[in-house]
């Protein structure tokens, strides 16, 4: 299989990245509200914070346990820490932008199904094309960093 230029990874990578941001904001489907402390908090964390022990931290925006829970995961292509400022994620990883969590994937809401069945076609469509590079970046991996591993795919593959 010939892999496409990686101008074209590139443009599909951004397309996609943005594709999935307007989903996401059109439905509202992290709910995100800032906390008193200035940090973010979803739907998710609210809901598991009320319950008492909640399994995400109240005050990380992200719902990733790789990014999470850094210490936990060590790899060879990302060093992990957590990616979360103020004003949510710093990294353009469109790993997570496609990440639905299971509160999202097992909702009834007619319009967060619609969302989850448009964010996994952009899934199929990324994965179509580049599932090597799917299957071997980790959540938390940064568009440079996906770029390289394509890079290094293609060399591979001439």
């Amino acid at each position: 299989m010939i892999l496409p230029s990686i101008k074209e990874f590139i443009k599909d990578y951004d397309s996609l990245y943005k594709q999935a941001g307007i989903i996401f904001c059109k439905y509202n489907l992290c709910q995100w509200i800032k906390n008193d402390d200035g940090t973010v908090s979803c739907i998710v964390n609210r809901i598991n914070s009320h319950k008492g022990n909640p399994p995400i931290i109240e005050i990380d925006g992200c719902c990733i346990s790789t990014c999470k829970y850094p210490k936990d995961f060590n790899d060879n292509i990302i060093k992990r820490k957590q990616h979360n400022a103020k004003n949510g994620c710093n990294v353009k990883s469109l790993k997570c932008k496609l990440h639905i969590c299971e509160y999202l994937r097992n909702s009834n809401c007619l319009e967060i199904i619609e969302a989850v069945k448009q964010l996994d076609s952009l899934r199929k469509i990324f994965q179509l094309k580049y599932d090597i590079i799917w299957k071997s970046i980790p959540f938390g991996s940064s568009k440079k960093i996906c770029i390289e591993l394509y890079r290094k795919y293609k060399n591979k593959s001439k």
